[in-house]
């Protein structure tokens, strides 16, 4: 049975948690991808969705991304697939951050 690790990327988007929320639409609009890990320094700190900034009411070019971040599960690389589903579903996001 397929884990984390056989369907990680290692490419993702990473944001400052004192950007404003537009860094992170911009930054979604270059690549494609609907979400960013939000890190302060070295520190992770959450999941910033582009579903849920759209449909919220805050001025993107103030608000910073950390008071928008949502906490979801982290997996390990050797959560199993059948986890990985039941989280993804339970946090209603469409990917989760792997930490080593």
């Amino acid at each position: 049975m397929p884990t984390a690790e056989d369907l990680m990327h290692s490419d993702f988007i990473k944001i400052e948690a004192n950007e404003a929320i537009s860094v992170f639409l911009g930054a979604i609009r270059k690549t494609g991808d609907t979400f960013a890990l939000i890190f302060e320094g070295k520190s992770y700190l959450g999941f910033a969705d582009k579903k849920e900034l759209l449909s919220s009411r805050t001025d993107w070019a103030k608000t910073k991304i950390k008071h928008c971040l949502k906490h979801v599960p982290i997996l390990t690389k050797n959560s199993k697939l059948a986890d990985i589903v039941r989280l993804m579903a339970t946090a209603d996001v469409r990917a989760l951050p792997v930490r080593d």
